[in-house]
């Protein structure tokens, strides 16, 4: 055999035996990494979560619904139900959320509309007249996201919100 044939043809690889090998600590950490991920999605870790909040001032109640857990560029609403506690009609009612909150969503509505940044208003609320806004939200940033939703009526009612946004 000459020297080109043996460099055209390279020798076969040897026979070895394939064979995982883990220390012990590891056959047990990589069974939990497989399993974990399953377990906390069974529990609802990774789903959409909502919470509820009630706030009040002299002049109107309210009660606020708006997702704490979901997805990034899923969508979403916070729901803001106001109510006048007063003996008169209420001119204007004046709902507002934090930029800081609001600025880590995209495409963000409100019902009605948000005829200023973050801000909308609802119009002759009269005595024990319940009244709905919605503010539709898409997920845009990872994290928790903290902010402030305030009812304006004379005086304010304010509602803490939290969001943590999942890839």
């Amino acid at each position: 055999m000459s020297i080109e044939d043996r460099s055209a043809n390279p020798p076969p690889p040897p026979e070895t035996e394939r064979r995982i090998r883990l220390r012990p600590l590891q056959w047990v950490g990589v069974p939990l990494v497989l399993v974990l991920p399953v377990v906390l999605g069974a529990l609802g870790v990774f789903g959409e979560s909502w919470d509820t909040a009630h706030a009040s001032s002299s002049t109107v109640s309210a009660t606020v619904h708006w997702p704490t857990r979901f997805r990034y560029k899923q969508l979403n609403e916070i729901q803001v139900r106001v109510e006048n506690r007063t003996a008169a009609p209420i001119d204007t009612v004046t709902i507002v959320v934090d930029t800081t909150y609001l600025s880590r969503f995209s495409t963000v509505r409100g019902v009605p509309a948000l005829d200023e940044p973050y801000r909308l208003h609802l119009l002759d609320v009269r005595p024990a007249e319940p009244r709905l806004a919605i503010i539709e939200l898409q997920a845009e940033r990872y994290g928790r996201h903290r902010g402030l939703l305030s009812i304006i009526a004379g005086d304010t009612a304010r509602v803490p919100l939290w969001t943590t946004i999942f890839p």
